[in-house]
Order: structure tokens, then C-alpha cells, then sequence
């Protein structure tokens, strides 16, 4: 993978230039310029379909939405950055064109309190959700707990009640996109989905 060379060459570039040697140091350099290269990817085309279909705005927010709450909540993530972040593109785009569709503020009351009682059940047993590489220990697997419910549970009246405020329908969509990534079911349509992407990476193109 392009990428993945790119990064372990600039990151043994960088620690030879400085005399330093720790490989894992090395390691870990290499993975955070693999993970901005993959980001930088996912928001360039992100922008780019999303402006060709004249949803630019409505996918970014979203994006920083579903962003900003797995910082909280935790979420399952693919087998690499470049996966990760071309998938993530993908499933933007998608919610991105449902809430254009179904824009919140036309969902009935009723419907809309079972949505997000079902999103607020979901946070509470499910959030958050740990990484096999980034494992929580108890004290910030409780902290992220209590935090997760509250700012869900914030979020959950700002939909409920002001839903045609600014920016209040990508907050949902992007609580929604987010909420997926807790469920076990997700998993293995996540699963499925980095077997074809591994089989993408294979070509020399990333």
C-alpha cells in the first residue's frame, strides 16, 4: 500500500536525521502519518462527491459530528487508517443524502422519540465501545460512561425539541452514523466490508 510505504519511509527518514532508533517510536510515527494521509484522502473525496452532489455542507457537519461524539462513545473501527477512513467516507455520503431526504424536523414527534430513545438505550449499554489497540482502564471506561449518556442524552432533547434549528438535523444524522458503530450487527458488515477493501489495497494505487 502506497500509503502505508510512504509513511514508514518518511518516519525512518525522520528518526535517522535525529540519530534515534526506539522502533517503537518508529512505529508509532509511521502509524500517525499513515492515519493523516488516509484522513487527508477520505476528505478530499468526501468533498469532492459531496459537492458534486450538492450536499458539501450537510456532509462535513455530519462528519465532524460523528467525529467529535466517537471521541465519547468509542466505535468500531476497520483493520487500517486508509480503510477506516475510505468507509467512513462512504457512509457519510450515504447519511449525508438520507437526511437531505427525511430531514428530522419531518419525522413525527412520536417517531422521533422512539428513534432516540432507541440511540439513547443503545449509548447507555453499549458506549463506550473499546479497540483491541487502544484498550480503556477502568477509570476512563467510567468516565467515558457517564459523559457518553449526558451529552447523548443533551443532544437527545436538542433534536427532540428544536429540530429546525441550524445545524440540529446533521447533529442527529450524525448521532445516528455514530450509533452504528456500537451494535454488534455493524460488525459484521464492517467486517465484510475490510475483507473488499483489503482486496482494493492490494492494487497499486494507495
Amino acid at each position: 500500500m502506497l500509503f502505508k510505504k510512504w509513511a514508514v519511509e518518511w518516519a525512518e527518514a525522520l528518526f535517522r536525521n535525529i540519530s534515534e532508533v526506539d522502533n517503537y517510536k518508529i512505529d508509532l510515527v509511521r502509524y500517525v502519518l499513515e492515519a493523516l494521509l488516509s484522513m487527508l484522502l477520505s476528505v478530499v473525496v468526501l468533498c469532492v462527491f459531496a459537492a458534486i452532489f450538492g450536499i458539501l455542507k450537510t456532509a462535513l457537519l455530519i462528519a465532524l459530528v460523528g467525529a467529535v461524539v466517537k471521541n465519547f462513545t468509542g466505535g468500531l473501527h476497520l483493520s487500517t487508517p486508509l480503510r477506516c477512513a475510505v468507509a467512513g467516507g462512504v457512509f457519510i455520503l450515504i447519511i449525508s443524502y438520507l437526511s437531505i431526504c427525511f430531514p428530522l424536523s419531518t419525522i413525527p414527534v412520536p417517531l422521533r422519540l422512539i428513534f432516540l430513545l432507541v440511540i439513547n438505550i443503545i449509548v447507555w449499554f453499549k458506549a463506550p465501545r473499546e479497540t483491541f489497540e487502544k484498550p480503556l482502564n477502568e477509570k476512563e471506561k467510567s468516565f467515558l460512561t457517564v459523559l457518553s449518556r449526558l451529552i447523548m442524552a443533551v443532544i437527545s432533547l436538542i433534536c427532540l425539541f428544536v429540530p429546525v434549528k441550524w445545524g440540529v438535523n446533521e447533529l442527529f444524522y450524525g448521532v445516528l452514523f455514530q450509533v452504528f458503530n456500537l451494535l454488534e450487527a455493524s460488525a459484521k458488515g464492517i467486517e465484510k466490508m475490510d475483507k473488499f477493501l483489503g482486496y482494493i489495497e492490494k492494487k497499486p494505487i494507495f
